[in-house]
């Protein structure tokens, strides 16, 4: 259990520094052109990658982790609406994205596990 609960943890933790996190660095530390960029990348690149990763580390204990995709979309709009725009309606769809991600590849990663033990 107290394993259970330190993973819970660190990936809590983790998803906040990566979508509460990074943005306010973005804000903060960039000017206006500079900022733009670094929020494509983010949008883009880091936030979408982080996703896949969490979600077929998620989908090797399913029971346990099923809510980190959801929680991940979760921050990101908690973030945007923090850091870049109190108007949500226009990253809806980039959360929408991002749970559909994480959920993806959750269930992939508890398929290929669940065929891959079965195998041997």
């Amino acid at each position: 259990m107290k394993s259970y609960f330190f993973k819970v943890l660190l990936w809590i933790a983790t998803t906040a520094l990566i979508m509460l996190g990074l943005p306010w660095l973005a804000v903060t530390f960039s000017d206006n052109m500079s900022g733009m960029i670094v929020n494509l990348i983010l949008f883009y690149a880091i936030d979408p990658l982080y996703v896949i990763v969490m979600g077929a580390c998620a989908g090797q204990n399913l029971k346990g982790y099923w809510y980190l995709p959801l929680g991940c979309a979760g921050l990101f709009l908690l973030g945007i609406w923090l850091y870049l725009s109190k108007d949500l309606s226009q990253f809806y769809s980039y959360s929408i994205v991002y749970l559909a991600l994480g959920m993806v590849s959750m269930f992939i990663s508890f398929f290929f596990k669940k065929r891959i033990r079965t195998k041997y």
